[in-house]
C-alpha cells in the first residue's frame, strides 16, 4: 500500500492536478487507489471474504464513484503536504479519509447486517408509518429549539411537526437514506446520509437541523443563513444542516452588510453584534462597553436599517451585488472556525494523523500548547456561542455544563475590556478579521469624541481602546494568541474548572 501511496505524490505535483485527475477519471490515478484499498483495508477484505468477490467489487466501485463526486462538486479538496495527500475539510489523509468513506459505504449498502430492517424502516417512513418512533426524539428537538432561542410550547409542537414534514420528503424523494451503525432499532444509533455525496449525521442532529432553520427563517435572527446548495447538506462530524432553503430574504444579508458598512455609530455596531451575535446579556454588555443604555442603540441601529430599506428597496440587486465579497468573507470565516472545532473533534477521537497549526494561528503555535489547552478551547469557543445559560437548557450535563459557564464568564470579565471584547467579537461573530479591525479603529475615534456624560456611563468604567487596537489582520492574530493564552491560563489554574472539563469528556 505504501508503494502505490509514494507513487500518486511522486505522479502528482499538486492538488489540483491530482483533482482533476479524478474528475477525468484517468486510469493511473484510480489504478492507485483501487490498490491500496483492495491491498490496505479490512473492510475490502471483509467483504470479499464474507460476501464474495463481486459484492466487494461492487463496494469498491460505489466508494470510487461518491469519492469522485464528492471532488468534483467540490465537497471535498486534496491538499498535498510533505508527501502526503490530505483531505482538507477532514484533516484526514486521503486513505485514512478513503477507509472511513469505504466502510460508510457498506454501512449503507446491501452487505450491511442490518440492510434489510434499515430499508424496512425506511419504507415505513415513507408510507407515513413509523413516526410515532420517532417522536421518541421530541424531547431532544424542543431542548435544541430552546437553545437556538424558541421558548413558546406552541412554536416547539408546530416546528417539530414541520421538521418530520421536511423530513419525510427528502426521505420521499430519495434524497437522504437512514442506516443503523450498531444496535438496531435504537435511535441513538440511527444515522441519516445523503445519498448523492454520503455526508451523515446522527438522525436527532439532523432533525435538529431542519428545526433549527425553520425557527431562525420565522424569526429572521442575525444567526440566519440561506443555503444555496440544491442538495442536503449533512456533515460527518454531527454538524447540524439546513432543511429549507426555499424562504430566501435579501433583508438578512442586507441588514449585516447595513451594520457594519452604513451605520456611522460603530458603538451601536459593537452592541448589536455582543447582544445579537454573542448571545450576551444587557448587564454583560454594559459591563463590557460601560454604557447604560445598551438598548437603545441596539433598537435605533434595528429602526435606521428597517428605513433604509424601505428607502432602497428598488436598488436591492445592486445592494447584495455590494455586499456580495463581504459576505463571501464571512462564510469563509465561519468555515475557518469550523476547520478547528473539527480538527479538536477528530483528534479527541484518535482519527487524525496529523495536526495542521496553520489553521489554529490564533489559539495555538506549537504542538506541545495544542495538547495542554485544546479542551480549553474547545468549551472556550462552545461558550462564547452559546453566550447564555438559556441556551444550555436541555442539553446532556447541563448542570455541569452551567457550572462551568459560570466559571468561563468570570475569568473572561477578569480580562481588561478590550481584550475580552477581542476575544468575544472573533469567536462570537462571523466577522472577518479585517473587518473587525476596521470597526474598532471607527470605535476608538468614536469614543474619543464622545462627552464624558453623552452615554450614560453607568460603572465608571467606560470602554477604552487608545493604543489597544491591532493595526491590520496579522497584527490582530497575535493579540488574539496572547489574550488566549492568558485565558487559558486563567482558567487552568482553576482547579474546579479543569476538573470538570476532563470529567465532562467522559459523560
Amino acid at each position: 500500500m505504501k508503494t502505490y501511496y509514494e507513487k500518486i505524490c511522486k505522479e502528482y505535483n499538486s492538488a489540483d492536478d491530482l483533482m482533476k485527475a479524478i474528475v477525468l477519471n484517468k486510469t493511473m490515478v484510480y489504478y492507485f487507489l483501487i490498490q491500496v484499498l483492495v491491498l490496505g483495508n479490512d473492510t475490502y477484505k471483509n467483504i470479499e471474504i464474507n460476501k464474495g468477490k463481486d459484492n466487494a467489487d461492487q463496494l469498491l466501485t460505489d466508494t470510487l464513484m461518491v469519492f469522485r463526486r464528492q471532488v468534483k462538486d467540490e465537497k471535498v479538496v486534496l491538499q498535498v503536504h510533505g508527501g502526503k495527500v490530505f483531505v482538507k475539510k477532514d484533516n484526514l489523509e486521503l486513505f485514512d479519509y478513503l477507509a472511513n468513506l469505504i466502510s460508510l459505504v457498506m454501512e449503507t449498502s446491501p452487505c450491511s447486517v442490518f440492510y434489510d430492517k434499515c430499508i424496512e424502516f425506511e419504507t415505513k417512513l415513507i408510507s407515513g408509518q413509523g413516526f410515532s418512533k420517532i417522536y421518541d426524539l421530541k424531547e431532544t428537538i424542543f431542548g435544541a429549539l430552546q437553545s437556538f432561542g424558541c421558548r413558546e410550547s406552541e412554536d416547539k409542537e408546530e416546528i417539530f411537526d414541520e421538521s418530520l414534514l421536511v423530513f419525510w420528503k427528502k426521505l420521499q424523494q430519495a434524497e437522504v437514506g437512514i442506516y443503523f451503525t450498531a444496535n438496531y432499532p435504537k435511535l441513538e444509533n440511527c444515522r441519516v446520509f445523503n445519498r448523492k455525496y454520503y455526508q451523515n449525521s446522527k438522525l436527532s442532529t439532523f432533525l435538529s437541523g431542519i428545526a433549527k432553520n425553520i425557527f431562525l427563517n420565522r424569526t429572521r435572527t442575525s444567526e440566519f443563513q440561506v443555503s444555496r446548495n440544491s442538495t442536503v447538506e449533512i456533515t460527518d462530524q454531527d454538524e447540524a444542516i439546513t432543511g429549507n432553503s426555499e424562504l430566501e430574504t435579501p433583508a438578512l444579508f442586507l441588514f449585516l452588510y447595513y451594520r457594519n458598512m452604513v451605520e456611522e455609530r460603530k458603538l451601536r455596531t459593537v452592541i448589536s453584534l455582543l447582544q445579537y451575535d454573542c448571545n450576551l446579556e444587557d448587564k454583560e454588555v454594559r459591563q463590557l462597553i460601560g454604557i447604560s443604555n445598551t438598548r437603545i442603540h441596539s433598537s435605533r441601529l434595528r429602526s435606521h436599517f428597517f428605513d433604509w430599506y424601505q428607502d432602497n428597496l428598488h436598488q436591492i440587486p445592486e445592494l447584495l451585488d455590494a455586499a456580495h465579497d463581504y459576505l463571501a468573507k464571512r462564510e469563509l470565516k465561519k468555515e475557518n472556525l469550523n476547520a478547528k472545532i473539527r480538527t479538536i473533534d477528530l483528534y479527541r477521537r484518535a482519527s487524525l494523523n496529523y495536526i495542521d497549526l496553520n489553521i489554529f494561528r490564533e489559539e495555538f503555535r506549537s504542538i506541545p500548547e495544542f495538547r495542554q489547552h485544546y479542551l480549553i478551547f474547545n468549551h472556550v469557543y462552545y461558550f462564547i456561542s452559546a453566550g447564555k445559560p438559556s441556551a444550555l437548557a436541555g442539553l446532556p450535563g447541563e448542570k455541569t455544563m452551567r457550572a462551568l459557564l459560570e466559571i468561563y464568564k468570570t475569568r473572561l470579565f477578569d480580562l481588561p475590556q478590550n481584550q475580552a471584547l477581542l476575544l468575544l467579537l472573533f469567536y462570537g461573530s462571523d466577522e472577518p478579521a479585517e473587518i473587525i479591525v476596521n470597526l474598532l479603529n471607527c470605535l476608538e475615534q468614536e469614543l474619543l469624541q464622545l462627552e464624558p456624560n453623552s452615554e450614560s456611563i453607568g460603572n465608571g468604567k467606560g470602554l477604552t481602546l487608545k493604543n489597544a487596537v491591532p493595526s491590520d489582520k496579522d497584527t490582530l492574530k497575535d493579540e488574539i494568541y496572547k489574550t488566549n493564552k492568558k485565558l487559558y491560563s486563567n482558567l487552568e489554574a482553576d482547579n474546579i474548572f479543569t476538573k470538570m472539563i476532563l470529567e465532562n469528556e467522559t459523560i
